[in-house]
C-alpha cells in the first residue's frame, strides 16, 4: 500500500477477505507514510494470516487516531464512531460487512460501480500456467539435465513465471493484456513444451 500511495501520490486502501474463516484485513497508507492496518476477525477460527482478536482499548485508540489522520489526508469524511463499531462488534466483521466498514471511512461504495473481472486465473486455460499447479514438478524434471535446464528449460521457466504475473495483471478490463492475447501466449508456450498438454 505504501508503494501504491507513493506511486500515485494519493492515499491508498486495500481490503482482503479470508475464504477460510471470513476474517478481513484492511491496509491503508498515504504518500507521507501515514499507515494503518486493521485485522477484523469474524470468529475464533484461525484465518491463516497473522490472526489477532479485536483490539484492546489502547490499541483501538491508536488505530482510530491513525485512521483519522489517514482520512484527513485522503480528504474523506470518516465516521470514526462507525469505524470503531466495526472494529469491536460482538460478532466481528464478516465479508458481508466490509462494504459498511469502507463506507464508514467515507469512501463511496456502490455495487453498481463494481468492475467484474474479465478472467478467472483458476479456470482453464489460465490455471495451467499458475504456480499452484505443476510448475515446480515441471521444473524438477528438467533439472535432471543441468545443461538442458540452462539452455532450454530455464528461459521457459522465467517465461512461465512472467505469464502467470501477466494473467493476474490482466484480470480486469483495461489490464495489461486481453484474454485473447493471453490464450495465444499459453498455447504458444504449451507447443514449445513450457506447459503441460
Amino acid at each position: 500500500m505504501q508503494f501504491l500511495a507513493e506511486s500515485t501520490d494519493a492515499p491508498a486502501l486495500a481490503a482482503q477477505i479470508s475464504s477460510a474463516s471470513g476474517c478481513s484485513d484492511i491496509w491503508a497508507a498515504t504518500p507521507d507514510w501515514r499507515m494503518w492496518r486493521a485485522h477484523l476477525p469474524l470468529n475464533e477460527v484461525d484465518c491463516g494470516w497473522t490472526h489477532v482478536q479485536s483490539p484492546t482499548r489502547p490499541q483501538r485508540d491508536l488505530l482510530l487516531s491513525a485512521v483519522g489522520q489517514w482520512a484527513v489526508a485522503a480528504g474523506l469524511p470518516a465516521d470514526l464512531q462507525q469505524v470503531e463499531r466495526r472494529l469491536t462488534g460482538p460478532e466481528g466483521v464478516s465479508w458481508e460487512q466490509v462494504p459498511d466498514f469502507i463506507r464508514a471511512l467515507g469512501l463511496p461504495h456502490d455495487e453498481e460501480d463494481l468492475v467484474e473481472p474479465q478472467l478467472d486465473p483458476f479456470d482453464d486455460p489460465f490455471r495451467d500456467a499458475d504456480v499452484h499447479g505443476d510448475l515446480f514438478a515441471w521444473m524438477e524434471q528438467w533439472v535432471a539435465s543441468d545443461n538442458h535446464w540452462r539452455v532450454e528449460a530455464g528461459p521457459m521457466f522465467g517465461e512461465r513465471m512472467r505469464l502467470v504475473q501477466d494473467i493476474y495483471d490482466s484480470m480486469y478490463p483495461g489490464g495489461s493484456y486481453s484474454v485473447e492475447e493471453l490464450i495465444r501466449r499459453i498455447d504458444d508456450l504449451r507447443e514449445r513444451g513450457g506447459l503441460p498438454r
